[in-house]
């Protein structure tokens, strides 16, 4: 299954949303890649623009393990996309209140502390994410 889990990586990396999607469908149910299978089915979901069925997944995912961070962020950018931002402020800051220390979670709540006019404190935030995490490229994305 970790194989499997990995092509499903690979292709959400390459955007390739409906590849990954079917992958992670097939490591559904595993034990060690559950709540991650979940959540990467609801990024395939949301880059597929299937914003409703991504709610769906990520709640799913909370209800698996609630604290996961990463479930918060995609869930704020999930809401996002249904026009819902208050649901959405809700859920960054949430992400961003369980681990100040993830780049996604730091990521997606520093653009929206921007976003609401809030501009130092949110370049602060997204330059946490990028020295935390000098790869991340939303981070960088966000910043420049």
């Amino acid at each position: 299954m970790n194989e499997i889990y990995e092509k499903a990586q690979n292709s959400l990396r390459q955007k390739k949303y409906s590849e990954a999607l079917e992958l992670f469908r097939q490591v559904d149910g595993d034990k060690e890649n559950s709540v991650s299978a979940v959540i990467g089915m609801a990024k395939c979901l949301y880059g597929l623009n299937r914003f409703s069925e991504a709610c769906i997944k990520c709640q799913e995912a909370l209800t698996i393990e609630p604290n996961n961070p990463s479930a918060h962020a995609l869930l704020a950018d999930v809401y996002e996309g249904l026009g819902d931002l208050q649901k959405s402020r809700e859920e960054g800051r949430l992400a961003y209140t369980i681990d100040p220390n993830s780049p996604w979670a730091l990521t997606v709540y520093g653009t929206q502390l921007v976003e609401d006019k809030r501009i130092d404190e949110g370049i602060q935030i997204l330059e946490k994410a990028a020295m935390i995490d000098d790869t991340f490229y939303l981070a960088h994305k966000e910043l420049f």
